[in-house]
């Protein structure tokens, strides 16, 4: 698949489409006329009509080798480029391999857009990295970025997207964070973390890896700022997205934080107080005496 002709085509075209979280998509396919063809086939993964296409700016020779409807979807990024990542619902043969690509992550990535000079000459990983965003993000300013995912397809999708857009200044790595192969192949003397780590609390049908941040949804973003520690220079920072389940008034991620006295907390910043409250209710949160889940940024700073 030629990933460089399929971007300039997109960018010829005006196509801008940009992540949504899974309740919004299945409710935009409800109403998918409404979309540019494009949209329909990067967007919601819906088949759409070889003129359709035609007429809406992708060349035959990339409908040919597409398929229909597109094996992938396409998102604008922000900072010059699209990214390749999932469809959803994921297909059930990719369930496992799902390559995401969280709204959420936007919040972190417009953080480093923001605060620039924080990464400039600066390595960076990159942890969960899915479709690849921070790790764009953060190479526009940083010397060198690792992004790590237990999803092969991930990595994959993330280094043919990389060499498509010409950024030869980040790295891939197929590895689950807290294996001991991660650890191996990664050293200890980078100046920054960025992830959005997976942070649902899981009920007992899904059993996808993208989203289970075990239980309470907390484990997993734990579990990700220690392997952030292992690797993070002295006073090397982590930035990243987690939830924070509320449970007797108590928040629970901040206060596993402060047992954690090898970490600085620089900034909390409550994103949304009431993060994912419909699923909340679907998934028996009120059983786990979770009253609300807030979606914190946090800067940290390694001790």
């Amino acid at each position: 698949m030629n990933l460089s002709k399929l971007f300039s085509d997109l960018l010829g075209a005006g196509y801008g489409w940009t992540a949504k979280t899974p309740d919004q998509l299945l409710s935009l396919r409800k109403t998918s006329e409404k979309f540019r063809p494009l949209d329909r086939f990067f967007g919601l993964g819906l088949s759409v009509s070889t003129d359709q296409l035609l007429a809406d700016g992708l060349t035959s020779g990339l409908i040919a080798e597409l398929g229909n409807p597109a094996p992938f979807a396409v998102s604008s990024d922000a900072a010059g480029g699209y990214l390749i990542h999932d469809h959803w619902p994921p297909r059930p043969e990719n369930a496992a391999e799902y390559v995401h690509l969280g709204p959420e992550s936007f919040y972190v990535a417009r953080e480093i857009q923001k605060h620039a000079e924080a990464f400039s000459e600066k390595t960076v990983l990159d942890l969960g990295c899915g479709s690849g965003i921070l790790s764009f993000f953060a190479s526009t300013s940083s010397t060198r970025v690792i992004g790590i995912d237990s999803s092969s397809r991930a990595t994959t999708f993330a280094r043919d997207t990389a060499a498509a857009r010409g950024i030869q200044n980040i790295e891939f790595i197929h590895a689950r964070i807290g294996s001991d192969a991660a650890d191996a192949v990664v050293g200890s003397d980078f100046d920054l973390a960025a992830f959005n780590p997976p942070l649902g609390v899981p009920s007992g049908e899904d059993t996808r890896p993208h989203r289970d941040g075990g239980k309470l949804g907390i484990e997993v973003p734990l579990l990700f700022l220690d392997f952030a520690k292992r690797h993070l220079k002295p006073g090397g920072e982590a930035w990243f997205i987690c939830g924070n389940p509320i449970v007797g008034g108590k928040p629970l991620f901040l206060a596993e934080l402060k047992f954690r006295t090898e970490w600085e907390l620089l900034e909390s910043r409550c994103l949304d107080p009431y993060f994912n409250q419909s699923v909340a209710r679907k998934h028996g949160y009120a059983e786990q005496s979770i009253t609300r889940i807030e979606l914190l940024l946090i800067k940290t700073r390694r001790r």
